[in-house]
């Protein structure tokens, strides 16, 4: 989507982000290095909290303790792996036109540390590959800043369920809103790490070409919407 999207439209100010590392599996997929975090202040006062419990320790294995936590501080206020690196000093979290959310089926799956790019964003879509269960996004808005109800309201929640990979519907819409026809035109790169993407995307998605749909066994049976 990131390439779909910076392809069509080279003036946009377009960001992509996960809250966690990326496993070291994916790291030669062409784009995967402009994923970025959000800065996570309840996770750096976490680590610090814990180096400290563990400074005052006796335990011979404190110390290698120590050292793991102080490495994972490091790369959790590094500047450089944020898209909004002004949030580590304190300021105001940027404000978007848009947040796309994608293939997030329970708002256990999304991250506090989004909730006010939610919050401040013009427009907010969802598109996901996962059976909807909105009991599963009850209380998001005061969690994550992420209004299910409203988005679902506004029309703006994709759910095509009877497809194995997210990535699918991501090539569907952005066939239909015309963006791949431009980023083929503009951008052989951004062509190169779009295709890479959807690869990659529906290969996990379907467990290597397995998988027919994202569903559970007491599911299959149940209507596709």
């Amino acid at each position: 989507m990131t390439a779909a999207l910076k392809g069509a439209y080279p003036d946009r100010n377009i960001d992509a982000s996960i809250d966690d590392d990326i496993p070291n599996s994916f790291s030669k997929v062409p784009g995967v290095e402009e994923i970025k975090r959000p800065y996570n202040a309840k996770a750096v006062n976490s680590v610090k909290k814990n180096i400290e419990m563990l400074e005052k320790s006796t335990n011979p294995a404190a110390a290698k303790q120590i050292e793991t936590l102080n490495k994972e501080l490091e790369k959790l206020t590094d500047k450089s792996r944020f898209f909004d690196p002004n949030t580590v000093d304190g300021k105001d979290a940027k404000k978007y036109d848009l947040v796309i959310m994608l293939d997030t089926p329970t708002q256990g799956r999304s991250s506090r540390a989004f909730k006010p790019y939610f919050e401040n964003a013009g427009k907010t879509i969802f598109i996901d590959h996962h059976p909807l269960k909105q009991a599963e996004w009850v209380g998001s808005k005061e969690k994550l800043g992420f209004d299910m109800n409203q988005v679902i309201q506004d029309k703006l929640a994709l759910v095509v369920d009877s497809v194995p990979a997210a990535t699918q519907i991501v090539t569907a819409v952005c066939d239909k809103a015309g963006m791949l026809g431009e980023m083929f035109k503009n951008s052989a790169e951004n062509a190169k790490k779009f295709v890479a993407g959807i690869i990659t995307g529906t290969q996990t998605d379907t467990c290597g070409y397995k998988n027919q749909a994202n569903y559970h066994p007491s599911e299959a049976k149940l209507p596709q919407s």
